[in-house]
């Protein structure tokens, strides 16, 4: 069984549990002792639970990171990409807005690789990515935490917000059409909405799987949306539509990457 796979397996037995045993899990999972206490060792290490004597026990931020987990590893391979592409879209010394998302998350983790960046955020696991970098400056804004997807949101985070303007900014969304872009978190749309509007360039990370998603809360038109990165399972119809409304469309794919033209017409980046 792959490490990603044991390691759902054990959050989902915590969640349920409270508590796991070695013994248990090597017989579940059909692996070593010695390998299960591996993976709770790095499980500990990212704050996923506590080990105890014979096992493990879930700790207070175990739901909430297990959550992230899984929306993380959702199309994985997918938004890694993305978010190399996102990053070689940036030059040091940019400033950016940047939302919680998981695509955002890893285009984060790309962004470390730059030398020196201006960087406000909402999102609590991308301040903690960021700040690990000496010559970054890093602002959270602060105000109402939602614990489940780790984003501030509510007047005092959009207040704050409101006091920058930077050169770019880095969404991560729900869904996008020839309407425009959504989202499912209600509390959050105002949040992208300033982000979008306090911006010169506004950049859109989205997998495949948000490519002609509609979520329950409107943000904006695409007139107000410069570029979309995607993969090459997005609907080739959609992204026809999306194009025509003048927004630059990327696309990474498992073998290179391409600026989207047309559904026939592509040209390599």
């Amino acid at each position: 069984m792959k490490l990603d796979t044991r390691r759902d397996t054990i959050l989902s037995l915590l969640e349920k549990e409270g508590r796991v045993r070695v013994s248990q899990l090597s017989k579940q999972l059909g692996v070593s002792a010695v390998t299960i206490r591996a993976d709770l060792s790095k499980m500990e290490e990212e704050g996923l639970l506590k080990k105890v004597q014979g096992g493990a026990v879930q700790t207070t931020l175990s739901l909430y990171n297990h959550e992230f987990q899984r929306r993380r590893n959702l199309h994985q391979n997918a938004k890694m990409r993305i978010g190399t592409l996102a990053a070689d879209l940036i030059n040091d010394g940019d400033s950016l807005f940047i939302n919680g998302g998981s695509t955002t998350y890893y285009t984060a983790l790309e962004l470390k690789k730059k030398q020196k960046l201006s960087v406000v955020t909402n999102a609590l696991n991308v301040a903690i990515e960021l700040a690990m970098c000496p010559s970054f400056s890093v602002i959270l804004v602060g105000g109402t935490l939602n614990p489940y997807y780790s984003f501030m949101f509510g007047s005092d985070a959009l207040n704050q917000l409101r006091r920058y303007r930077v050169s770019k900014t880095i969404l991560s969304i729900d869904g996008i059409s020839a309407q425009g872009i959504t989202t499912i978190h209600p509390e959050e749309a105002a949040i992208v909405a300033a982000m979008i509007e306090r911006a010169d360039h506004r950049m859109i990370v989205a997998d495949g799987s948000k490519i002609g998603h509609e979520g329950f809360v409107n943000i904006c038109g695409l007139d107000k949306i410069d570029e979309l990165l995607t993969d090459e399972t997005a609907d080739r119809d959609i992204l026809d539509e999306i194009r025509a409304q003048n927004v630059n469309i990327h696309l990474s794919t498992s073998k290179g990457r391409y600026r989207y033209e047309t559904t026939t017409e592509n040209s390599i980046l």
